[in-house]
């Protein structure tokens, strides 16, 4: 365990060295939309421009500590950490307020332990979709909505006992969110080098935040049931991957119903 710990020290360490990264320019999000929904290639040429960006001006020296182990007495396992573990399964549906998509359906994968009593810390991978409204300008840019891959964790404090019909549990949690599409027409980007590369999807970060009350309606000894209602809010980034500015994507605030499966392990 303690050696885990130095490798996440030593990747972190790598991340924040400084650096430059070649970024893409491109215009307006909102521009590439209108051209992606044309049918002639000609219209759909966008510009490449290039910058180098650095993140830090000095590189920080990294130094790496190894550890000699004396016995395996100090290592430390999961059943020391959590009181309880569970395998968590979710299917939410729900509402955006937004006038592109329709609402959004997704699936969702964690687990979740008991840190001290009642209070369950978990870690999720998430995929959600969400379909165009067929009166959106985005239904002739884009094809088959959106979808959004997640990561995140969330923390439940239960108010009522094991076993408890209808027990009670407030949720606080939050993401990062990966939203992807397909154009309807690939984008064709130049620059002035004479080179050109064709655009057939993209997709942009976001941070998600989300709160919510959640009640168990079945509890028999290691498998549970329950139901969520969760208002939350997904907050996207100011640029795509392929070098968009982001004045397409508001924040996204939504209102969702979920339904919960535990499994103790």
């Amino acid at each position: 365990m303690r050696k885990i710990f130095v490798y996440l020290i030593v990747l972190i360490l790598v991340g924040c060295a400084g650096g430059g990264q070649l970024r893409k320019h491109r215009g307006k999000l909102s521009d590439g939309m209108q051209k992606a929904a044309e049918e002639e290639e000609k219209d759909r040429k966008v510009h490449t421009e290039y910058s180098w960006e650095y993140d830090n001006e000095d590189e920080p020296e990294i130094f790496i500590m190894h550890h000699e182990k004396a016995d395996d007495e100090n290592d430390i396992t999961i059943q020391d950490v959590f009181e309880r573990t569970r395998f968590v399964t979710r299917f939410s549906s729900g509402l955006k307020k937004s006038s592109d998509f329709y609402g959004s359906h997704d699936l969702s994968f964690g687990f979740s332990g008991e840190i001290v009593k009642r209070n369950f810390w978990s870690i999720f991978a998430e995929v959600e979709h969400s379909p165009i409204q067929s009166t959106s300008d985005l239904n002739e840019s884009l094809q088959n909505g959106v979808t959004i891959l997640k990561a995140g964790v969330q923390w439940d404090i239960h108010t009522t006992g094991d076993h408890t019909f209808l027990g009670n549990y407030f949720l606080f949690g939050g993401n990062i969110d990966f939203m992807t599409w397909e154009y309807r027409n690939p984008l064709i980007a130049w620059d002035d080098y004479g080179n050109e590369e064709e655009i057939t999807s993209d997709w942009l970060q976001g941070m998600e935040l989300y709160t919510g009350i959640g009640f168990t309606i079945l509890n028999p000894y290691e498998f549970q049931v329950g139901l969520e209602i969760v208002p939350g809010i997904i907050l996207w980034g100011w640029s795509t991957y392929e070098g968009f500015e982001n004045d397409v994507f508001d924040p996204f605030p939504y209102l969702k119903l979920r339904m919960i499966l535990n499994f103790e392990i």
